[in-house]
């Protein structure tokens, strides 16, 4: 998908946050992958929403 150490997401090193944050370089991002990104995210949200209401 990315060339060699061009890979727009990065890892957070910060010992202190449980979960390691995961960055986005968006402005790296092409179309494509921007429309992917939008569907996972409105995915994740939908999921978590029907988590909520049980």
């Amino acid at each position: 998908m990315f060339p060699v150490g061009s890979s727009p997401v990065t890892t957070s090193s910060n010992s202190k946050v449980k979960n390691d944050m995961i960055k986005i370089d968006i402005d790296r991002l092409s179309e494509a992958e921007l429309v992917d990104l939008n569907h996972r995210v409105v995915e994740r949200l939908r999921f978590l929403q029907q988590m909520r209401a049980c």
